[in-house]
């Protein structure tokens, strides 16, 4: 049996989060969604996701602190991470990249995006 690579979601808002955890499924990928920040850097030791996709919403300060656990720890740092937030938070999507976001997104061109998105991501040079 193979296993799909898994990707790691922390969401706020369900709609968009849901949608996203769909169309990965579809492109082949296991998903595990988390609510809680403070879940995310054992999540991330413990079952080694492919990448990390992160909603910057209502606990994007958590979130954010989070983040920089992860790329702070050896088991996690070299995990890529796509944040997606708000079209109206330009000013959060750049700090992220600050925190160790490797790539932002708007939540209203995730859906559309999401593929080619994945594919910067997970681009190694």
């Amino acid at each position: 049996m193979t296993l799909h690579p898994l990707v790691i979601i922390l969401f706020d808002n369900l709609l968009p989060g849901q949608q996203i955890v769909y169309r990965l499924e579809d492109l082949g990928y296991r998903v595990q969604c988390l609510a809680a920040p403070d879940q995310l850097q054992e999540h991330a030791e413990r079952e080694k996701p492919l990448l990390i996709l992160v909603e910057l919403l209502k606990n994007a300060d958590s979130t954010l602190n989070a983040i920089k656990s992860l790329k702070s720890s050896k088991l996690t740092a070299h995990i890529p991470i796509l944040a997606f937030t708000n079209e109206s938070n330009t000013n959060l999507a750049e700090k992220s990249i600050d925190f160790g976001v490797d790539i932002t997104a708007n939540n209203s061109a995730i859906l559309d995006q999401l593929t080619l998105l994945l594919d910067q991501l997970l681009h190694v040079e």
